[in-house]
């Protein structure tokens, strides 16, 4: 699979598919969420989106576009997506994603991860019994007034100037868990996911991105999220669908391509800012994951 396809987890998205943040709840202080407001491309290539343990809902604040998704090599499903239709995902595998807007009105979507802890609170609410391993099924393109109504609540908490709120987005978010359990709640046999809380991933990948032009150090990595080498190898992997050191290795092209296409910087020192001092391994590593030689890309 080429590089273009390999970016981040979708906490990350921002930062590599032409999408502006517009608003985080970094800076503030909620409970078992996390919950961004983004400016997306109008057009966007296949991008693979790393699974994570938790659900993630994509909630569709203005534009329309059509959206296309599938399981990684199979067959293209696609979506006509509207204002206020939602994605639901708590897959165990990664996807790969498409779409292309209309150019009209800006594309912009909110993507509120809910954790663990605050979905199996709401499984034992709705079904009275502890379950931590509950999951919810996908949904794609979907449209439910009850989740639109609460992810308005978020959202508008989410850009007041004011950073208070966590107690009211705190039941907001307990309510939205609850009506995801009532409603979407995965009646098969659930598979206990292994890979990364999405914060851990996106703290990885971000971590990666800012020591490219370094070795990779899967013991320094581990430590940033907290975790052994081992472990985090492994839950990483689950996550992504490959090993660190090969994802690391996708980032640091991914760069390479952006370099090679947005600045004037020579070849030697894209491969210098991506961290191959070797001119020729750069080559060939880059040809390796992208089809073509780094001259031929720069100027295709």
């Amino acid at each position: 699979m080429s590089t273009d396809q390999l970016t981040t987890s979708p906490a990350a998205l921002a930062a590599y598919i032409g999408t502006t943040v517009l608003a985080s709840s970094d800076e503030r202080i909620w409970r078992d969420a996390f919950v961004q407001i983004f400016d997306q491309a109008h057009v966007q290539d296949a991008v693979m989106i790393p699974a994570v343990a938790e659900p993630v809902i994509s909630w569709t604040i203005s534009g329309s576009a059509r959206v296309e998704e599938r399981e990684v090599g199979g067959t293209w499903k696609s979506y006509e997506v509207r204002e206020g239709d939602f994605y639901l995902t708590h897959s165990d595998a990664p996807y790969e994603l498409r779409w292309r807007a209309d150019s009209s009105r800006p594309f912009r979507a909110m993507h509120v991860y809910l954790s663990l802890s605050r979905l199996a609170q709401a499984g034992y609410a709705v079904l009275g019994k502890s379950n931590p391993d509950i999951r919810l099924t996908e949904v794609s393109c979907s449209r439910d007034d009850t989740v639109s109504a609460l992810l308005e609540l978020v959202r508008r908490e989410l850009l007041a100037p004011a950073p208070g709120g966590a107690l009211w987005v705190d039941g907001v978010l307990s309510a939205l868990a609850v009506h995801l359990v009532r409603h979407y709640v995965h009646t098969g046999h659930a598979r206990i996911h292994k890979g990364l809380a999405a914060a851990k991933l996106r703290k990885a990948v971000l971590f990666m991105d800012e020591h490219l032009d370094e070795a990779f150090d899967l013991a320094r990595l581990a430590d940033e999220v907290g975790l052994s080498a081992f472990h985090f190898s492994r839950q990483f992997t689950a996550a992504a669908g490959m090993a660190p050191s090969r994802y690391f290795i996708a980032r640091r092209v991914d760069k390479a391509k952006r370099l090679l296409r947005e600045s004037e910087l020579s070849i030697v020192d894209v491969a210098l800012a991506v961290g191959y001092s070797n001119p020729s391994h750069f080559a060939q590593v880059f040809r390796r994951e992208s089809g073509v030689a780094p001259s031929d890309y720069r100027n295709g």
